[in-house]
């Protein structure tokens, strides 16, 4: 938890100060399009920019490479891959995620990611953001 926390709070002190609306940049990593669509939605509402959806491993992957990411929302499988890899990049990077999960995968994601917030799906996007460490709304 308290790594959690530093990774965190070095996130949000490296923020431009006086971000305003779309300057936080969320990728969603979800394969089920109508959550994915509703996450994407709800971000947006609340004044975030949304990177994504991405329905599967490979274009998440790649995203990473090429897009900004300020903080992540990750179902733990997407079409039948562990979400994992884009985890551990992430982490790396230090940049904060929390894992939306409608399986009872939480002592293998614990196992792997003992600090990572996890939240049950459908979770409600204020929760996701509460996770992560944000306000429910910047715009």
């Amino acid at each position: 938890m308290v790594l959690w926390l530093s990774w965190s709070l070095t996130w949000m002190m490296s923020l431009p100060t006086g971000a305003t609306d779309l300057d936080i940049r969320i990728l969603i990593a979800e394969d089920e399009a109508l959550i994915a669509m509703q996450i994407e939605m709800d971000l947006e509402d609340a004044g975030y920019r949304v990177v994504g959806p991405y329905l599967s491993l490979p274009t998440c992957l790649e995203a990473l490479k090429t897009e900004r990411i300020d903080a992540a929302v990750l179902d733990v499988d997407l079409a039948g891959f562990d979400v994992f890899p884009v985890a551990d990049q992430l982490q790396e990077a230090q940049t904060p995620f929390v894992f939306h999960t409608g399986r009872g995968s939480h002592e293998r994601i614990l196992a792997r990611f003992p600090d990572a917030p996890i939240c049950k799906k459908p979770a409600e996007v204020t929760n996701l953001l509460k996770q992560l460490n944000l306000p429910a709304s910047i715009g």
